[in-house]
């Protein structure tokens, strides 16, 4: 049978100092969740008619990818939100003028013009085929 003060060495030199980390962990997790949060702007659905959703979208967190089709005259547009499950928001505008359609992605989003500037990324689709190779 092991010794009673072999037990008490045990918990002092193991059981405490793993409280101890315990304890530090869920503090530490706290304050940086904490942090973490007072800092996110959260926009609210906009109020007109043109987009009706009940869902809201932190600016700090969106990446807004264009594909624009010149042979279709459309731009295709996906808006993704880091860190979350749901799927992306995929839009579609009849135009392929980037000043246009930065603002008809802000009137839609209901986010301010600096900001779809800031995160919109292009991409223009070439939808003709690669010229074929000259023959030997």
């Amino acid at each position: 049978m092991v010794p009673h003060r072999i037990i008490k060495a045990l918990l002092l030199e193991l059981g405490i100092p793993i409280t101890l980390v315990g304890v530090a962990f869920w503090l530490g997790g706290k304050l940086f969740q904490d942090q973490a949060l007072s800092h996110i702007r959260y926009i609210h659905p906009a109020k007109s008619n043109e987009l009706e959703s009940d869902f809201e979208i932190p600016i700090d967190s969106i990446l807004i990818r264009a594909e624009i089709e010149p042979s279709q005259k459309r731009t295709s547009v996906e808006i993704t939100r880091f860190n979350s499950l749901e799927s992306p928001l995929e839009l579609e505008f009849p135009t392929t003028q980037t000043a246009q359609l930065e603002k008809q992605i802000a009137e839609t989003l209901n986010i301010p013009l600096e900001e779809v500037k800031d995160k919109i990324r292009y991409r223009v689709v070439n939808s003709q085929p690669p010229p074929a190779p000259p023959s030997p």
